[in-house]
């Protein structure tokens, strides 16, 4: 299995290249290459081991858009697929993050809700934190928006890819 795409962390924006064959994740960030990892299932997660230190991976998938919890740290990527480049009305291309709303990134529960409607949330603002199995994940607004509906309640479950956040884009 072969992806590309970008990576989201803390450090900003990086572009990614990777392929995932007979149990080894080899691959670049930003044209440097990354030390080949062994990957394994194990239960609901993956076990990658880089040297002698195995680490547990938990990956929630929407879309294009993947996010993987590792080492203690959220990491999202955007995958890119060459063949398929969703575009709007006026022809620009469209990315993970450009619709309305935002979608629950993994079956779960909702532990908070950060946002009301009439809100501005910046880019990167927290919207809601999704739990499931003891580990939280913070759902992020993609760009600057105004909160429109939070059908999310905090405590009730969520399935993957569900409506969390309606929202309009913020004014500059």
């Amino acid at each position: 299995m072969n992806f590309t795409g970008i990576l989201r962390d803390g450090e900003g924006e990086r572009a990614v290249s990777a392929t995932l064959g007979g149990g080894v994740l080899r691959g670049t960030v930003d044209g440097r290459a990354f030390a080949d990892a062994a990957v394994e299932r194990r239960g609901d997660g993956l076990l990658l081991v880089r040297g002698r230190a195995p680490s547990r991976a938990v990956v929630a998938r929407d879309g294009n858009r993947v996010l993987v919890h590792l080492d203690g740290r959220v990491h999202e990527f955007e995958l890119m697929d060459g063949t398929k480049r969703r575009r709007d009305r006026g022809g620009k291309r469209l990315h993970a993050g450009d619709e309305p709303w935002i979608g629950s990134p993994m079956t779960g529960t909702v532990a908070s809700v950060a946002a009301a409607p009439g809100d501005r949330v910046a880019k990167g603002g927290t919207l809601v934190v999704v739990e499931a199995m003891k580990m939280q994940f913070v759902v992020r607004a993609p760009r600057d928006v105004v909160v429109k509906a939070v059908p999310a309640a905090a405590g009730r479950p969520v399935e993957i890819g569900q409506v969390l956040v309606e929202f309009e884009e913020a004014a500059p």
